[in-house]
Formats: C-alpha cells, sequence, structure tokens
C-alpha cells in the first residue's frame, strides 16, 4: 500500500498531536475511560479524529495508542497484564493464573 501525500501529511499530523499529549500526561490512554474522557474531548487530536469520515464512534485500541516504550515501563510492571506466548500477545485480566 502506498499512502499519497495527503495521507502522509494527515498522518504526520496525527502523530505529532498524539506525542504532544504523551509529553503532557504519558498516562492519557490509561486509566478509567471517564477520567480522562473530557480532556481527551477536548484535545487538538480528538477534533482532527471527529471530522474524519467514518460512521461509527472513533475508538482507539492502547497498544496502538501508546508508545512501546511506555508499555515496556509501566503497563507490563502490573500483575494484571500478562504476555500470551502461543497468541504472541499481551492480555490484561483480574483473573488469577495457576
Amino acid at each position: 500500500m502506498v499512502l499519497v501525500e495527503k495521507a502522509l501529511k494527515a498522518e504526520k499530523k496525527l502523530s505529532m498531536l498524539r506525542k504532544q499529549m504523551f509529553d503532557e500526561d504519558d498516562t492519557i490512554v490509561t486509566g478509567a475511560y471517564y477520567s480522562k474522557l473530557e480532556k481527551l474531548m477536548k484535545s487538538p487530536l480528538y477534533d482532527c479524529l471527529n471530522m474524519m469520515p467514518k460512521p461509527v464512534v472513533h475508538h482507539i485500541h492502547l497498544t496502538a495508542a501508546c508508545p512501546l516504550d511506555f508499555l515496556v515501563s509501566k503497563i507490563l510492571y502490573y500483575d494484571f497484564v500478562y504476555f500470551n506466548q502461543k497468541e504472541q500477545n499481551f492480555k490484561v485480566t483480574k483473573k488469577e493464573f495457576n
């Protein structure tokens, strides 16, 4: 897939806005949804996403939203985050494993 010039510019702008949000609060995409909602909805990043043509409510997955170093340095040390070797991905659960 080759992105056109407009798409490349949009991707750079969205990445810059995301980085600015992380610089202000590196936990912006973690924690309780409603505790971050007001800040997210008032952000320039949300304004950009809200203008995009998509007929559903926008959402983003944690692993797509955070830089890898954030996941490693913060998230992976919680006792409810596990790496699933079979599926090669991370799982978050309150269930205890034996």
